[in-house]
């Protein structure tokens, strides 16, 4: 029992002092709400709102100016690839226009090749047959030269068409041009 004697002492003896210090803060000098009133006051506000603006603005300027160097970095960028499909779209261009060419000098050639053998054809079906093999009529060759010759081609042309040396193409439109 003296041991709950003795704790109830000590929580009445600290009863009075724990009264003692709350009526020692209370009583002491602390500054009230009224003292802190600067800032409540515009003078403090203003300066400090106007900080704030400046730097928000700052910032906003900055983003922005490094946002338009990113877009004119990408701008640049674009104009070189651009730049560089143009390029090649033109290259092509004129690879299609050189096989374009080439195409119709071909077709051309196989026209002109398709009537020289049209007319050989008819030819032959208009003269008699002789009995005799040797006949006046130039070789077959030299009547697609003939029909070649007459429809425009060079002696090259008809040269490497007809696997015939240039020297005879060239007598051959010389011999066309002669007869016409």
């Amino acid at each position: 029992m003296n041991a709950i004697a003795t704790e109830n002492m000590q929580t009445t003896s600290h009863t009075p002092a724990v009264n003692t210090l709350t009526e020692t803060v209370s009583t002491a000098n602390i500054p009230e709400a009224e003292n802190f009133s600067f800032l409540g006051s515009s003078d403090f506000y203003e300066p400090a709102a106007l900080l704030c603006s400046l730097l928000l603005v700052g910032f906003l300027f900055f983003l922005s100016y490094r946002k338009r160097q990113h877009l004119h970095y990408r701008l640049q960028h674009t104009e070189k690839e651009l730049s560089n499909v143009h390029k090649e779209l033109n290259s092509i261009q004129e690879e299609l226009n050189t096989l374009h060419q080439g195409y119709q000098t071909a077709r051309r050639f196989q026209q002109n090749m398709k009537e020289a053998d049209l007319t050989v054809q008819l030819e032959q079906k208009a003269t008699p047959q002789r009995c005799n093999k040797t006949s006046s009529q130039p070789p077959e060759k030299y009547q697609y030269a003939q029909r070649l010759a007459q429809n425009g081609m060079f002696p090259e042309e008809i040269a490497a068409t007809l696997a015939i040396s240039s020297q005879e193409a060239a007598q051959v439109v010389a011999l066309t041009k002669l007869a016409a």
